[in-house]
């Protein structure tokens, strides 16, 4: 048998949940049986290599050609050119997200929908992003598809509840995490000196969009920072020195820059705790794990997730975690986190402030998220697909 997986998502230098998804997938998925041979589909006029470990093996032939990808976004739309025909003839072609491709109709088509943020969500997108998915019609695509698999119960029901997408089409399977190796103290000391990180901060790590609530992180450190001047009045001097050391708290802010974010650099900018707030920009995946071992708290408001991988990694680091109570995300995090209402800035300090002030729970919720995140491993992801894309086809 032979799989088709459409790798155009890699060719960008993004770094999002849909490319964690896709590289950590496809380096459990590909071994699991030498005996299917995978053609990668690997397009775009300009893109980065290809160079995964996974992609040298074996049974995987990859295909690169420079075709513009918009074309193919649009000439998908009108069923040209045959994408199992460029790649030589397959069985069945796996999206590890949804792009448009045509195929010959004797081929299944298996598609994994991440999240519809941008049906329920539409205000949290720029005109250039709501024309890119009116371009690609996500909703066609589903209809069009013999599987998709949806990753969180979340997502299956917004595929039924939006598109109309019969529920036994639809399988949910998890994506997995990664748990962290031990890190060196020599690579922690050089991140440390690399972005100047200080010895006690609140982390927040993903996309700077309007949908991950980067600006209510901010404006909960604001509060968090005004308790805390208030605290020193009040508190006896032993704890006034405690406050003390917390006066020096401070929020780092890791990830690229999205859509719509010029509001929250305006704001920083005028903050009276502008020098309290580090922006790292984008990080490399290596630095990640390190970035969550050394924040005292991880704090991820989101307004709406398919999944949520930043609070499952801290998890999996040993990071205690806030994050939201809505979409996905109690879904994935269980009892191993806070749960906030992020639309109350006032509830995502105060649970920052808990977790900051109380041993005992600090250490609950780290044992409890460490327990959340060992249910959601790569293998599992991998062979649950594996599963579900060959069905009785093999």
């Amino acid at each position: 048998m032979t799989i088709g997986i459409d790798l155009r998502i890699l060719a960008r230098d993004a770094n999002t949940g849909v490319e964690e998804y896709a590289k950590k997938l496809l380096s459990f998925l590909i071994p699991l049986d030498k005996s299917i041979k995978y053609k990668i589909f690997y397009n775009g006029y300009k893109k980065i290599p290809l160079d995964y470990e996974w992609a040298r093996a074996e049974n995987i032939e990859v295909f690169e050609s420079k075709i513009p990808n918009k074309f193919l976004e649009i000439s998908g739309r009108f069923d040209f050119p045959k994408i199992d025909r460029l790649l030589g003839g397959i069985d069945i072609f796996f999206q590890p997200h949804f792009l448009p491709a045509a195929l010959s109709r004797k081929i299944k088509r298996v598609i994994t929908f991440h999240d519809l943020s941008f049906e329920r969500y539409s205000e949290f997108f720029s005109q250039h992003q709501k024309f890119w998915h009116k371009r690609i019609d996500p909703r066609g695509q589903a209809k069009q598809a013999d599987k998709i698999i949806a990753i969180s119960k979340s997502t299956k029901n917004d595929l039924v509840d939006l598109y109309g997408i019969a529920p036994d089409k639809v399988q949910v399977i998890h994506s997995g995490v990664s748990f962290p190796k031990n890190i060196a103290e020599i690579e922690k000391k050089s991140c440390v000196a690399k972005y100047n990180l200080p010895a006690n901060f609140i982390l927040f790590l993903g996309t700077l969009e309007p949908r991950k609530n980067v600006l209510g992180v901010v404006k909960a450190f604001e509060v968090l920072k005004n308790s805390q001047k208030s605290d020193l009045l009040l508190l006896p001097s032993p704890q006034v020195m405690r406050g003390g050391e917390q006066q020096d708290l401070k929020l780092v802010i890791a990830g690229g820059r999205g859509w719509l974010c010029n509001e929250l650099f305006d704001y920083v900018a005028v903050s009276k705790y502008k020098d309290d707030i580090i922006f790292l920009g984008r990080v490399l995946d290596k630095e990640k794990e390190i970035l969550y071992s050394l924040a005292s708290v991880f704090v991820f408001p989101s307004f709406f997730e398919g999944f949520g991988f930043p609070p499952l990694e801290a998890m999996a680091c040993g990071t205690p975690v806030v994050t939201s109570n809505v979409s996905s995300l109690p879904e994935v995090a269980g009892d191993g986190a806070i749960m906030v209402n992020p639309y109350h800035v006032d509830e995502i300090a105060g649970a920052v402030k808990m977790l900051l002030d109380n041993g005992n729970l600090r250490d609950i919720i780290i044992e409890k998220g460490r327990e959340r995140a060992r249910q959601f491993l790569w293998q599992k992801c991998a062979e649950e697909t594996f599963d579900f894309i060959i069905g009785q086809e093999k």
